[in-house]
This record gives structure tokens, C-alpha cells and sequence, in this order.
């Protein structure tokens, strides 16, 4: 439930810097690139560059309404990372990060990777959303999830989880009933 507190409430660079934390507890050779002068990052929000996985992170605060500019952001920072980043690292797998806030990623996001795939043949393209973050942070070992500032005590766990549910509160009087029920749905088990 701390998972998708978070998740719910970072957008832009603090959802990178989400994404960033954890992948460094999960992977050692996890390296996150900083921008640099007017390259920038070159596309690239990080990799690993043992095994030439790159991840470009894309996290509106309102995920639905960006999706079309989410789908050209991915294939324009693709192109600049094999333009860049290629001759440093092989590109083999490239992973697009979207914060959909557990809602799922749309046709847009899907067709533009389906582009990828058929003009770069030899690269994988994949979606990484925090279904998919949920799983590789659930891997790490306690003293990993503390480090990322997480709790574990029961008591506070019901104290967030109350306010999270507050919070879903306040969306349900803004009448976003369906990712209200969507988000409940998800965090039944929980």
C-alpha cells in the first residue's frame, strides 16, 4: 500500500528519482544518467549497461490525458538514445517507464513500441509500469525496503493506508468514480 501511495502521489523527476532508488537496490549494475549540458540525457533515464537494458521514464500527473504525448516522447527519446548511446553500450532491450498510476497503458503507447519493434528488430520493446516496479521492489531484501524509507510497522501501515484512502475520498468527490474503483479493485488484497 506504501508502494502505491507513492506512486500515485510522484509525477515528473520525483517519480523518476522513485524508479531510480529502486532499481539501484534491485540491479548493481543499475546506472541513473544525469543531464548534461544541452544534450541532456540523450533520452536515456538510466541502464545497465552490462546487459544493454535502457530505461526512459515518462510520469505525468495525469497519465490519461499525456498518452499521445507519451507515445511521441518514447519514440523521439528512442531514436536519441540509439543515436547516443549505441556505441556506449550495445541497445538490446528498451524498457519505456510510465507512471499510469495503475491504470494501465493505452493503444498510443502500444502502437508507437509496435513501431519501434518493426523498424529495430534486434532491440526488445517493452513497457515497465509500476505493476511491473511493484514486482522487481517486492524482490528486494527488508533492509533495502527500509533503506528506500518505507515502513513496516503495522501501526503506521494503517495510518497510511488510511490516508491513502482519504485521498481516494477527495478523487471520488471530483467524481473520478472509475479510477477510484479501479484503484479499490488493485488494493483489495492488499
Amino acid at each position: 500500500l506504501q508502494f502505491w501511495h507513492r506512486v500515485y502521489q510522484k509525477s515528473a523527476t520525483e517519480f523518476q528519482s522513485f524508479f531510480e532508488d529502486i532499481m539501484e537496490k534491485a540491479f548493481p549494475d543499475f546506472q541513473k544518467i544525469r543531464s548534461y549540458g544541452k544534450e541532456g540525457d540523450a533520452g536515456n533515464d538510466g541502464y545497465r549497461p552490462t546487459v544493454g537494458i535502457y530505461y526512459q521514464v515518462y510520469a505525468p500527473k495525469d497519465p490519461n490525458a499525456k498518452e499521445a504525448k507519451a507515445a511521441q516522447k518514447l519514440k523521439e527519446d528512442f531514436e536519441k538514445q540509439k543515436t547516443s548511446w549505441d556505441q556506449i553500450s550495445r541497445i538490446k532491450t528498451f524498457y519505456f517507464v510510465f507512471n499510469d498510476k495503475g491504470a494501465g497503458v493505452s493503444i498510443e503507447i502500444e502502437k508507437a513500441l509496435a513501431e519501434l519493434r518493426n523498424d529495430n528488430q534486434n532491440i526488445k520493446f517493452k513497457n515497465l509500469t509500476p505493476k511491473d516496479l511493484e514486482k522487481i521492489f517486492f524482490k528486494l531484501n527488508k533492509q533495502d525496503i527500509l533503506a528506500l524509507g518505507f515502513d513496516v510497522d503495522s501501526t503506521n501501515a494503517l495510518r497510511i493506508a488510511r490516508e491513502y484512502l482519504e485521498k481516494l475520498e477527495v478523487d471520488l468527490d471530483r467524481e473520478s468514480m472509475k479510477f477510484v474503483l479501479r484503484t479499490l479493485e488493485r488494493l483489495k488484497d492488499i
